[in-house]
């Protein structure tokens, strides 16, 4: 795939201002709701401006999955470094919605926008492996027998939390606390390994 184009600054307030407020629009009225006028609208610029910075909104939704999955790496390689309790604070970290929401929308926009599924599958695929590279060392610390390889566990991990938050955007919590209290279980084994 080409290298979108991009004409503005890339460190400008400007683009900064219009990839917050379209993660905002995608998290609180799905992807499917996003347009460049909607965004401009939000922001209080003209959707010239928008395109000024954009191209396409492709364009746009690929920037923000970018500049987050260059956070969560960020973020990851803190809570490993820093965090006494680092498989503890993944899980948080994945089970928090406002993480898990804006992936589900660019699951969603997958669906329908095959660039974005594209980058999406590849943002994905090196997140899981950096958290397998930096927290696989403790999962086999843990002993905790064959079938917990560190690939095998941290994807648990990531499915669990993805589809609770999943489940909890339409209403439904049942078996949520004991899932969660079994997963919790499993990582306070490796945290105290």
């Amino acid at each position: 795939m080409a290298k979108p184009r991009r004409v503005g600054a890339e460190q400008s307030e400007t683009r900064t201002t219009l990839l917050d407020v379209t993660e905002r629009l995608m998290v609180e009225k799905g992807h499917a709701a996003v347009s460049s006028r909607q965004v401009a609208k939000a922001a209080g610029v003209t959707p010239a401006l928008v395109h000024y910075y954009f191209s396409t909104l492709d364009d746009l939704f690929l920037a923000i999955l970018h500049r987050r999955s260059k956070s969560l790496l960020e973020h990851l390689q803190r809570l490993v470094e820093q965090c006494d309790r680092p498989m503890r604070a993944t899980w948080n970290a994945l089970r928090d919605p406002r993480n898990t929401g804006l992936l589900l929308e660019f699951v969603s926009a997958a669906n329908h926008r095959k660039a974005i599924q594209h980058q999406l599958a590849e943002t994905a695929q090196r997140i899981r492996s950096t958290q397998v590279e930096l927290l696989g060392p403790r999962i086999e610390a843990a002993g905790l027998g064959d079938a917990f390889t560190p690939a095998a566990t941290i994807t648990l991990m990531n499915a669990v939390a993805y589809e609770m938050v999943l489940e909890r955007s339409i209403g439904m919590v049942y078996g949520h606390d004991e899932g969660a209290a079994l997963i919790e279980i499993l990582i306070d084994r490796i945290d105290k390994a």
